[in-house]
């Protein structure tokens, strides 16, 4: 069995934690919808994530805190800001009920075993200080609906007096239905086009951007296996401990006109690959049946080299402000192997705060020339 006993016992402590954890607000707050917002893993819900994927014999369980957020605003001249996010998030992962690599298409070296990540995030973008045209267009409509709503909640109100209604209840109904309409007009634009036009929030925020949001982070990852295999000279079962590293970096880009995000990664990687599995039968001696025994041929092969990658995040379908389905591809390239990977999440499965955390993976590596299948849940969809 792989060392991982440290993760699988935090695992618990943690998740209960991610359920009690009151929800922490975006980054961004004028531009975190759609377009703009920074990755969902490093900047969104709770600052303690719990995560679980699940395949066939592949199973892996995380959990991410996040252990720093700073957010800042600098005013520049033209009436715009740039607002910038840091953040360093630190991630706890094993593989379990399983012995393989629970996301083999990632071409990940350190995927089979127990591994500790930290990441530094920076994100900033251009924003504006002042309301545009099509703003002012999707907020009076949302007033509009407002007040449409006010003056069909006070006829009622009146209707329910009756024929001879006293006029203290009659004052009581025009002051409330007189503080509705002012509310009507005076609230902010979020708050009125969330309660009643939420389908244009996200234009509305996009209209927030001047220009793309960029975005870059920096990783570093140690990680542990115990890997166990069948010595070939004396077919006799064994185990060794080896320890691995990788850090890496990356840069994304969030387009102002589209729910998209783009990023190109690289990372170096140093990890061991255990052997193929083989059934191993000793020579017959005498009149004893032989018996075979399977498992890992020799000890693990060290690997190590570069691994590129390039990911694509969009939402696809929305509905009264709610995501209903999102993907995020993500192709790999591992340069010492000469191996290319690619991994497809759907994201359909909804949680709390209208963001999808769940869905399905199809992932293909070259070397293996098959398709593998998997769930995931508690992975909120972020751009």
């Amino acid at each position: 069995m792989r060392a991982r006993n440290f993760v699988l016992s935090t695992v618990p402590t943690l998740a209960l934690l991610v359920a009690s954890g009151a929800v922490q607000a975006q980054s961004i707050s004028t531009a975190s919808i759609d377009a703009g917002a920074p990755n969902g893993d490093t900047a969104q819900a709770n600052p303690v994530k719990f995560e679980l994927l699940a395949g066939a014999d592949k199973k892996e369980a995380s959990v991410k805190i996040r252990l720093f957020d700073s957010l800042s605003n600098d005013l520049k001249k033209g009436g715009s800001s740039f607002d910038q996010s840091r953040q360093l998030t630190v991630t706890l992962s094993t593989p379990w009920d399983g012995e393989n690599d629970a996301v083999p298409a990632s071409l990940d070296k350190l995927a089979s075993g127990t591994k500790i990540k930290f990441e530094f995030a920076f994100f900033g973008m251009e924003t504006r200080n002042s309301t545009t045209p099509r703003q002012n267009e999707i907020s009076q409509k949302a007033r509009r609906i407002c007040i449409s709503k006010a003056n069909e909640g006070y006829a009622q109100r009146l209707s329910a007096l009756g024929q001879s209604p006293i006029q203290e209840s009659i004052t009581a109904v025009n002051k409330t239905h007189a503080e509705t309409i002012s509310n009507c007009e005076t609230d902010d634009s979020n708050s009125v086009i969330t309660a009643f036009s939420k389908d244009d929030l996200p234009a509305y925020t996009r209209e927030n951007l001047i220009e793309a949001g960029i975005g870059f982070s920096l990783d570093a990852s140690i990680g542990h296996n115990k890997f166990e295999y069948i010595d070939p000279t004396n077919l006799t079962k064994q185990s060794v401990s080896k320890a691995s590293w990788s850090a890496g970096a990356s840069v994304r880009k969030y387009f102002a006109s589209a729910p998209v995000m783009v990023s190109l990664s690289a990372d170096y990687q140093s990890g061991y690959k255990e052997g193929d599995k083989t059934i191993f039968c000793p020579a017959a001696v005498g009149p004893a049946p032989v018996v075979c025994i399977q498992g890992n041929a020799g000890p693990p092969v060290h690997q190590e080299g570069a691994i590129v990658r390039f990911n694509l995040r969009s939402r696809l379908l929305q509905k009264n402000g709610k995501s209903l389905l999102a993907v995020s591809p993500l192709v790999s390239y591992d340069t010492s192997e000469d191996v290319w990977g690619a991994e497809l999440p759907i994201y359909f499965i909804p949680g709390k705060d209208d963001s999808l955390t769940g869905g399905i993976k199809v992932g293909y590596r070259s070397d293996k020339k098959d398709v593998t299948f998997g769930l995931f849940i508690g992975a909120a969809f972020g751009m």
